[in-house]
Parts: C-alpha cells; sequence; structure tokens
C-alpha cells in the first residue's frame, strides 16, 4: 500500500510539474531555413555565418549549417574577424571573443563607449574596432580597448581594412588613412564622389578598394588618389565588395549581385540564381565562392558563375504573421517569401504557390479569398484556397502594404505612401477610408463584434469604426504619448492592446484604456493574442507571457526561447492543432504542445476568439472514420451545422436546433461514406462559414 501511494504522489508531482510552464520549454522548427547574413568568415575550412541573430558553422562547405551562439546575445551580426589568437564577432551589442573555434563567447569590448560595433580589423598584433563613436585600438587581445580616431570630422565608422601598415577606416564623410596603428590620421578621399563609405577591402600590395553610395572607387597610392571604377553600376550604391586575383563582386542594394573580371573596368550582373538581390558579403573558401544574402547562404562552384542556396540549418528568418489553411500552416516572413508546414509546425518548406522572392507581412481571409499583404509585391489575392494568386487594387502604385484584415467580404489594407483602402466586393473594387484614420501605420485591423479597430505605430493611437471602414474615431483615451499599438483583441467582456509601453485593457469597448502590466519584466509588446481565455503577449526582447485572469497578472512562459537581445522579437502566435507557434524576428518559428500552457485544450480549436462566431478545422484531419468538429457562437441562436460532398449533396446533419452562446464540439462519423473530400457549414443568425476535410480510408 506503501509503495502505491508513494508511486501515486510520483506520478501526480511529475503531472504537476510537466504541466508547469516554469518546467516546460519552446523548441525550435525545423525551418524555415534561411534568414538575413549580413557577414561570412573561414577558419580552418570551417565556415561562419553572421546572421540577424546568431552565428552559425558549416563543416561541409554550406551543406549544413549548425547554431554556434552560446554566450551570445540575439542580436545583428555585422561582422567576423578570425585572428591566429580568437575568433571575433561584432554587432548591435558590442564585441564577443571566442578562443575555442566559435564553441563559447565571451564579451570581450571593455573601455569601448557603445555597443555599436560595426567591424573588426588587426595589424600585427593591434586590433581595430569601427563603431559608431569612432575607432578603437586594443594590444592586449581585445581585453581592452582605447579610443584613437583624433582628427576625424565625423564619429560614425562603418568599415575598416588594412594594407600593410597602413589602415583605412570609411565613414559617413569618406576615407580616412593611418600610417602609425591609429596614432595619427590623414583624410584620404581626393576624388571620391560618394562620401558614405560602406565597404573596404583591399588587393597585393598596393591596392585599396571602397565601395561607396556612389559605385566602386580604388587607389594605388594609399589613398591620396582614387578612381572611379563603376562602368556598369550605374552608378549604385555598394554595400559588399569582394576582389581576388582573377574576378570582383559587388552586392548593390535591390539591383543584386555584380561581377567584373577585369578589375572593376566593367561590371556585369551575376546569374539570377541568386535569387534574393540583397547580397551583404562574399568570401572565397576552400575552392568555391560564397554570398551571404537577405535569404541565407548561396554557394558557386564556378567562380560565381551559377549559385545555388545553401542555408539548411539557419533559422534566422524573419516570419511576421500565420495563416491556416485546413491542415496546412502557412508563415509569411519579411524578405523570405512564404513557408508551408503540415504538421502543426514543427517543419517548414518554401511554399512554391506564394513564391515571391520578398516578404510578407500579413494574412487575411474571407469567405471567398485569401489576402497577403506584401512589403514588394502589393496586395495579392487567391480564390482558389492558395493555389494561385493575383495582384489586386493595382491602380495603387505603392507595393508596399503594412497589413490586411478581413471579413466576410469586406477587406481593408494600408500601404506605406498611399494609406488604407476598404473593399466590399472581396477585392474587387476598392475606395480610400483615410475618413478620421490619421495614422498612416497601420500595424493591424481588427474585427471584433460590430467594430473595426485599427492599431497604429507612428502617432500610436487606437481608431474606431462602427460603420464597417467608411469613418474613423479615435479612441485612445488613456494610452501614452506615441505608444505604438500593433494589435487589439477581445477577450471576454475586454479589449486588450499590445503596446511599446505594456499592455492596456479597456472595459467600456476602448473609451478608456488602462495599463495591466503586473507580472512583466519587459513591456516593449509586439503582438498579443488568446486561446479561450488565456491571453499571450510577446516582447521585442524575446520574451513570452500569459494571463490567465483577463490581463490582472502575467506569468512568463520564456523557457527555451532565444537568448533575449535586439532582434529577438516575437511578432505572432499561432494555434494549430494541438501546439502554439511563435513567430519571431529573427529566428523563425518556435513551437510547444499548448497544454503545456493551456490547461482546457480542444483538439483542433485554432480560435483566438472564442467569443465570436467562428468554426475550428476538423481534428484529426485527414479522417478515419471519425473526427471532431468544434464551433463558437456569440449568443443564443438557432445552429445549422451540415456536410456536404464536393457534387454540393448533403451527407450529413450534425447540428439542427437551438444553441446556447459559447463554444461547442460535435463528432462527425463518417463510416458509412467513402474517402474524399467534404466540406462542413456552419450558420448562425447572419453568419455563414465553410471549411474542407479529408476522408482517407
Amino acid at each position: 500500500m506503501g509503495k502505491i501511494y508513494k508511486f501515486f504522489c510520483l506520478s501526480l508531482f511529475l503531472t504537476v510539474l510537466l504541466l508547469n510552464p516554469a518546467f516546460s520549454q519552446w523548441k525550435h522548427s525545423n525551418g524555415p531555413d534561411g534568414g538575413g547574413v549580413n557577414r561570412l568568415a573561414n577558419q580552418d575550412s570551417i565556415i561562419f555565418a553572421g546572421t540577424t541573430s546568431a552565428i552559425y558553422a558549416s563543416s561541409d562547405n554550406g551543406s549544413t549549417w549548425i547554431s554556434m551562439s552560446n554566450g551570445l546575445p540575439t542580436t545583428y551580426i555585422y561582422d567576423i574577424f578570425v585572428s591566429p589568437f580568437a575568433i571575433y564577432t561584432c554587432g548591435y551589442e558590442g564585441i564577443f571573443r571566442s578562443t575555442n573555434g566559435g564553441v563559447t563567447w565571451v564579451e570581450s569590448d571593455n573601455g569601448i563607449n557603445t555597443t555599436n560595433v560595426n567591424a573588426i580589423r588587426q595589424i600585427d598584433t593591434c586590433l581595430f574596432a569601427a563603431t559608431i563613436n569612432g575607432v578603437y585600438r586594443s594590444n592586449n587581445n581585445g581585453d581592452y580597448w582605447t579610443r584613437v580616431d583624433t582628427g576625424f570630422s565625423t564619429p560614425y565608422v562603418d568599415c575598416l581594412t588594412a594594407l600593410g601598415a597602413y589602415l583605412f577606416a570609411g565613414t559617413d564623410m569618406g576615407v580616412y588613412m593611418s600610417p602609425d596603428l591609429g596614432y595619427t590620421w590623414q583624410f584620404a578621399n581626393n576624388g571620391i564622389t560618394g562620401d558614405i563609405i560602406n565597404v573596404m577591402t583591399t588587393l597585393g600590395r598596393s591596392q585599396v578598394f571602397a565601395g561607396t553610395i556612389d559605385g566602386v572607387f580604388v587607389s594605388t597610392d594609399l589613398g591620396s588618389n582614387w578612381t572611379s571604377i563603376s562602368n556598369g553600376l550605374n552608378p549604385s550604391s555598394v554595400h559588399s565588395l569582394a576582389v581576388y586575383s582573377d574576378k570582383m563582386f559587388a552586392g548593390v542594394g535591390k539591383k543584386g549581385a555584380f561581377f567584373s573580371i577585369d578589375q572593376g573596368t566593367n561590371w556585369y550582373p551575376c546569374d539570377t540564381s541568386l535569387s534574393n538581390p540583397y547580397i551583404y558579403d562574399f568570401l572565397e573558401a576552400n575552392g568555391n565562392v560564397f554570398a551571404a544574402s537577405g535569404d541565407g547562404v548561396f554557394k558557386s562552384t564556378d567562380n560565381g558563375d551559377t549559385w545555388v542556396r545553401r542555408a539548411k540549418g539557419i533559422l534566422s528568418t524573419n516570419v511576421m504573421s500565420f495563416l491556416n489553411l485546413g491542415q496546412e500552416i502557412i508563415a509569411g516572413t519579411y524578405e523570405n517569401g512564404a513557408y508551408v508546414s503540415q504538421d502543426t509546425g514543427k517543419s517548414w518548406q518554401p511554399y512554391s504557390n506564394l513564391n515571391l522572392g520578398r516578404g510578407i507581412r500579413r494574412f487575411a481571409q474571407t469567405e471567398n479569398g485569401l489576402f497577403a499583404a506584401t512589403n514588394a509585391n502589393g496586395l495579392l489575392r487567391s480564390t482558389d484556397g492558395g493555389v494561385t494568386w493575383e495582384q489586386v487594387l493595382q491602380s495603387v502604385p505603392d507595393l508596399y502594404y503594412f497589413t490586411v484584415g478581413a471579413k466576410d467580404n469586406t477587406v481593408l489594407a494600408a500601404s506605406y505612401a498611399s494609406g488604407p483602402y476598404r473593399s466590399t466586393d472581396n477585392g474587387n473594387t476598392w475606395s480610400s477610408i483615410s475618413n478620421g484614420l490619421i495614422d498612416p501605420d497601420i500595424d493591424n485591423f481588427t474585427f471584433i463584434d460590430s467594430s473595426i479597430y485599427a492599431a497604429t505605430t507612428f502617432v500610436g493611437f487606437i481608431f474606431q469604426s462602427t460603420d464597417n471602414g467608411v469613418t474613423w474615431v479615435q479612441t485612445s483615451n488613456g494610452l501614452s504619448d506615441h505608444s505604438s499599438v500593433h494589435k487589439v483583441i477581445k477577450v471576454g467582456n475586454y479589449l486588450f492592446a499590445a503596446a511599446n509601453d505594456g499592455v492596456y485593457r479597456s472595459s467600456d469597448n476602448g473609451n478608456h484604456w488602462y495599463l495591466s502590466n503586473n507580472g512583466l519584466t519587459t513591456t516593449t509588446l509586439l503582438t498579443i493574442d488568446s486561446y479561450d481565455t488565456t491571453i499571450f503577449v510577446g516582447t521585442q526582447e524575446g520574451y513570452a507571457y500569459i494571463s490567465t485572469d483577463y490581463g490582472d497578472n502575467w506569468t512568463s512562459i520564456s523557457n527555451g526561447l532565444p537568448p533575449t537581445g535586439y532582434t529577438a522579437g516575437i511578432n505572432a502566435f499561432n494555434f494549430s492543432g494541438e501546439n502554439i507557434l511563435a513567430g519571431t524576428y529573427s529566428t523563425g518559428v518556435l513551437w510547444r504542445p499548448l497544454r503545456e500552457v493551456v490547461t482546457s485544450v480542444e483538439a483542433g480549436n485554432g480560435s483566438n476568439n472564442p467569443e465570436s462566431f467562428w468554426l475550428a478545422q476538423n481534428y484529426p484531419n485527414p479522417f478515419n472514420p471519425s473526427t471532431k468538429i468544434a464551433y463558437s457562437i456569440p449568443k443564443d441562436g438557432y445552429v445549422k451545422l451540415t456536410v456536404y460532398n464536393i457534387m454540393g449533396q448533403q451527407v450529413a446533419k450534425l447540428v439542427n436546433n437551438n444553441v446556447k452562446a459559447g463554444k461547442h464540439e460535435v463528432t462527425f462519423n463518417a463510416s458509412n461514406l467513402a474517402s474524399g473530400t467534404y466540406f462542413y457549414r456552419l450558420e448562425s443568425s447572419n453568419d455563414v462559414t465553410v471549411k474542407k476535410m479529408i476522408l482517407l480510408k
């Protein structure tokens, strides 16, 4: 009896332990691979890639990558420098050093009075660091730094390069040269027409190259004179530059990558297989050429003639939004197009139906269409479930869209330069809706009951429309000045808003707002969402919190998330099946079982607002022979839930009676039906919605 009692107590303890958020954690999804890579370096055949969030290493010439970021914050990596003593990396949060091949890192910027460090170079035993506050030198491998930029007319130093004992510094006001390890400097900019110097490099014993906002320049007399070598660049702002004995490469912003085979006299576009135009660095290593891009690493085995993407294992994508499509989840990224998951977010593949080469900020869904707000391809619509997409609102020349929101056949979209627009016929025709909506930076449109709320980030107000988006009034009483509001949701009888100074709550439909931050250790919020009555918020620093008492108290659920830092932010949550997903600013997608943080999880319920009318995706799906269907109605009323085959014939009537307001669930048994695709339709009052399910016997 004693053993049974002890076993029962142990089992109960382990159950409570596993359900406690403090002892559970997030896991990285397998993909989406890629994201912004800023810098490449090589040490003993190991290639290092510095991304927007971490450092990765490859020992197989870029085929696969693993994170090497132990001790690093989640932040931009601006440079990686390999010295005989150590590997150094720098970025938005200072300098870090590794003496064991990148296995562990320690901060190494004592004496530097800024955390924003752009580049590191070495001459003899002296290290030099380019920062936004001058040039610094270390004589002891980075243990301590001293400022050495006397004579500069600007503190902003973007890049460094060395030619023998001569050190060159590229600033926002031209080039400076030091012949004596930084003790004295000379202004060495004669002939350069673009004074902002983005990148510098050298070749042999006499040539120094500078990539500027006005093309490429070369000097053969230690910077005394410079000559433009930009024929074919038209001229353009050059952000990356690599010079080898037989070929040169230049990254030219949105124009892509260029090469030269005559020392820069003439330039030609690189092969279009470099699909992402933003190339931030080049590296020649192990007989190959590598390019760091906004979409991972590209590799060339034929000296840059053709390129192949090599980003497996690099998890630095900026995931902005999610869209649930039956058993599939679509993730929209800022620079890398869309990805699809068919296993509730645990693994991802490129979504070929929406492969734009650029970014998707928001998704929205109506009864008859899907919409994607992109940052380079305009506002897109699909009327066939995401198989094909077309641009709508083509009368607006602006191709950058902040957001899109929809309900029934009403669609609202906000562009960067032209403001917000409204359609009431599923995106066929549009009209401007700026009446009263004075903030141009709209992060989200949310349809709540009979109102629409616009969360804005420039002025930082909340706007409300009660006439389907025709006119708007400001409902920001109680918000601090310039709160920068990202999203508004409703849970229970409260409205909640995620802002850059915390969570605001309103009990009177937005007429008055009050901060509700108890338990939040950081309050710079980027998103807010809910599952039933559990509220989730994500912060810019990369923390996640939940509240189960309508915002009175908040509890961290951040275990397993990447280290906090400047680029660790959580942009969006998604609820699919039994998992919760977090889309992050620079570390891709993370997931965890929803039951770890929510005590009442019903499989398949992916709704974010159970107080409204919604129909969840059936679970499991595909199914054999039975599946569960959850739905919710906002008020008591007559409900019909019916099932149809692909011919439109009714095959089952699951609900056909009066139902109480709230969430409900029914079981559909299809043992007497053939395998195939079926549709289930929910009707209540004036609301109708349809979803698809697959019976697979």
